[in-house]
């Protein structure tokens, strides 16, 4: 038989709440760990997609890092308009903006 508690719940109310509560904490603390190695995945990727397409640009023996702002900028403006998949394709848009979240990231 369950018996109230003082707050007037009954016992396995409680039980029952601090269940969900912790499926849920595990399962936002899983989608949490499983973005940030696929964003991380990700980011990674698309800074090589990058560092390629400024090598075809003669520009891969600078690190992003050591780029004037100015020269980056047309270098990213320039990457946006010209890059393409190894099998010369082009990206989706959706991939566009997808690179442009990893290079702001990075």
């Amino acid at each position: 038989m369950k018996q109230m508690t003082q707050n007037g719940r009954l016992e396995g109310e409680n039980a029952e709440q601090n269940n969900t509560k912790n499926s849920q904490e595990k399962i936002e603390e899983f989608i949490h760990n499983q973005k940030a190695k696929t964003t991380i995945t990700k980011t990674k990727s698309d800074m090589k997609v990058f560092q390629r397409y400024l090598e075809t640009v003669n520009k891969g023996e600078k690190q992003i890092e050591d780029l004037p702002k100015a020269e980056l900028d047309h270098l990213l403006c320039k990457f946006f308009i010209n890059v393409r998949k190894a099998n010369g394709d082009g990206y989706e848009p959706s991939s566009l903006s997808s690179f442009q979240r990893s290079l702001q990231r990075y």
